[in-house]
């Protein structure tokens, strides 16, 4: 095989899913006196890759050294400089011989929450590398199972707490794509979870918090929330948890609240995304994201996990309705102004009264001013005398 084809052979490696007993799909049976996984996984290797043959059925079990059992992993626990010695169960369901390989590799938790494995090019350095299997390749024949013994040891300086990984079967197949010669290998593995007694540390911590305001109606007051964060497990055990998020309003508001929230499984150093999105309600100014989450764990003990919670504030400024607002002022403003200004204007002479003439010629001026009346005596008295 050339060089490029082994790269691409690696770069197509695919990762089954991780569980308990394991086989691949077939239209076979299993061999005569095989007891039925208890929980099977499968590899399904494409068809279109096996030069033409019948699909290849292939499965792996936890087991003793008399045969299969019912354990869905290999959880232990196991001091430094511990050892264990246990069994894994290969099985061929096909009609035809099959090789695969068996190895060991660390695991962690992804983003999604989702329990992952190395891929076959990294080292392990944890509990892959604990694990001595005493065979890493077998030709099985067909409608056959294998009991293959492995030990687990653990290093003297090994830190306490929770360490995963897992036992692996692959099965490779081959195809011809674009006159390359590309070789794909399918996995599929048991889960092995180590407990190393002493200072247990259960932590879990919340990071890149973030809020947004969302909605085409943000700029009247009506905003609909859209949150992400990020909780890592910066213990050493596995946790899982509740999360709470709840959003608090400016101007005495009631709290917004969600639904609450559960954790998956987090390994150490594990992470998962969360995102939450609330319908929409009104809000004005700032609003502060509050998120608290509670771990929780097995055998822990007395110890008692703290709770995590973080905050985080935007400000939201309804622009459309503070324009409205602020015209609604404006015009309010205007309309007191011209009632203030046409109270404190004089009034026209169409205004006045007509029996108050400022001219004095009525009688009821000449009854009012004095010196009208006393001229108004002094003609009058001469006629009386002459008559």
């Amino acid at each position: 095989m050339t060089t490029l084809s082994r790269l691409l052979a690696a770069a197509a490696v695919l990762l089954g899913t991780l569980a308990g007993p394991a086989r691949a799909d077939g239209p076979t049976t299993p061999p005569a006196g095989t007891p039925t996984p208890g929980a099977p996984t499968s590899i399904a290797p494409d068809p279109t890759n096996s030069g033409g043959k019948s699909r290849v059925t292939v499965g792996i079990q936890t087991a003793t050294p008399q045969g299969p059992d019912q354990r869905a992993r290999y959880v232990y626990t196991l001091d430094p400089r511990g050892v264990r010695q246990d069994t894994v169960a290969v099985f061929n369901y096909s009609g035809r011989p099959a090789v695969v390989g068996l190895s060991a590799k660390d695991a962690t938790s992804t983003p999604e929450g989702a329990f992952i494995i190395q891929d076959e090019a990294t080292k392990a350095t944890d509990v892959g590398s604990w694990i001595s299997l005493s065979r890493t390749r077998l030709t099985l024949p067909p409608r056959s199972m294998a009991l293959v013994p492995f030990q687990v040891g653990v290093p003297y300086n090994v830190t306490p707490g929770d360490h995963a990984g897992a036992v692996l079967l692959s099965i490779a197949t081959s195809s011809i794509k674009q006159g390359k010669q590309v070789i794909v290998s399918n996995r599929v593995g048991l889960r092995v979870l180590i407990r190393v007694p002493g200072a247990l540390k259960p932590q879990l911590t919340i990071e890149n918090l973030r809020t947004e305001a969302r909605g085409g109606w943000h700029w009247w007051g009506w905003t609909r929330p859209h949150t992400t964060y990020t909780v890592r497990n910066t213990g050493n055990v596995t946790l899982t948890g509740a999360t709470y998020l709840r959003y608090l309003r400016s101007f005495g508001m009631d709290p917004l609240s969600v639904p609450d929230g559960q954790l998956p499984d987090l390994l150490p150093g594990g992470t998962t995304d969360v995102t939450v999105d609330h319908p929409g309600a009104f809000t004005f100014w700032h609003l502060t994201t509050e998120v608290q989450v509670d771990p929780a764990g097995q055998d822990l003990g007395q110890v008692v996990a703290p709770t995590a919670i973080a905050r985080t504030t935007i400000t939201v400024i309804p622009w459309a309705l503070l324009a409205v607002l602020v015209a609604l002022v404006l015009l309010l403003q205007w309309a007191i102004r011209r009632l203030l200004r046409r109270r404190a204007e004089p009034e026209t002479p169409e205004d006045a009264d007509p029996s108050a003439a400022p001219d004095g010629d009525g009688p009821a001026a000449a009854a009012s001013d004095p010196v009208l009346q006393t001229a108004s005596t002094a003609t009058t008295s001469p006629a009386n005398g002459d008559s």
